[in-house]
């Protein structure tokens, strides 16, 4: 079901088409695209192949009568063309529809899992106040013990802290480094007191998940696209138990993503 690889994880990913085999997955294959589920281009081709079909029945009942059988056999086999496409297509559609939602729940899971190394961890009081962002590094236990400290007193102050996290990710897997970033209030943030257990400092997004929206006509969608939405929680690097030991359970509600 994983169509990608477990490190593959992006603001945006390609929806693959649903993996059928023998005649009906070449047939799939061919009338839509081996690259994705690109349904409205097919329908435009088989809008086309209708077209062309009422077009031969027209001019052959302009030929004579000699030739008239030749003309309407090639309109009636470009018709029969035609109507294999529909069919086709409403059956992978409905296919698809399916695959997709476990595809994207699949893909999800990957999401949640997945430790992102931090570039940098920044907090200020609010974005309403006027002054720079104030940086942690979470791989120096003093700091940690600061931003442990600073996040207990955010949970009893007005106005609420805002932290601000900007992490890596592989666009291209193993090739192109991106950067994206969340935004909590610093009393939402999960810190871990322990080692997280990778080789830097992450943050990790148990809430997140990867939706997607059909188009206008209701079609399946060609991406899916990450909702970096709820638990946010961050922990220093070196051997541990990985993500656990958190220091708060707040839940943000807000979202963040982009890269």
């Amino acid at each position: 079901m994983l169509a990608y690889d477990p490190e593959h994880v992006g603001p945006e990913l390609p929806v693959p088409l649903v993996p059928l085999t023998g005649v009906q997955g070449v047939l799939q294959r061919r009338i839509l695209s081996p690259r994705g589920p690109d349904f409205a281009a097919a329908q435009r081709r088989t809008a086309a192949w209708a077209a062309v079909a009422c077009g031969l029945t027209a001019a052959a009942a302009l030929l004579p009568s000699a030739a008239r059988w030749g003309g309407l056999s090639c309109a009636s086999l470009v018709a029969l063309v035609a109507v294999a496409r529909v069919w086709v297509l409403v059956r992978a559609q409905r296919l698809q529809t399916a695959f997709e939602l476990r595809w994207r729940e699949a893909q999800t899971a990957v999401l949640r899992g997945h430790c992102f190394e931090i570039l940098r961890l920044t907090v200020r009081d609010s974005d309403d106040i006027p002054g720079g962002w104030l940086g942690y590094d979470l791989n120096r236990l003093d700091q940690l013990r600061e931003l442990l400290v600073r996040r207990a007193r955010s949970l009893t102050e007005r106005p609420l802290a805002q932290v601000r996290i900007e992490f890596a990710y592989w666009s291209t897997p193993g090739t192109t480094m991106a950067v994206a970033e969340v935004r909590r209030n610093l009393a939402d943030l999960e810190v871990l007191a322990e080692p997280s257990g990778s080789a830097c400092a992450s943050v990790r997004l148990p809430e997140a998940r990867y939706a997607t929206a059909p188009d206008a006509a209701g079609r399946p969608a060609s991406f899916a696209r990450w909702e970096l939405t709820g638990q946010v929680v961050v922990g220093p690097a070196g051997p541990g138990q990985g993500f656990g030991s958190a220091v708060g359970t707040g839940v943000g509600a807000g979202a963040g993503g982009g890269g």
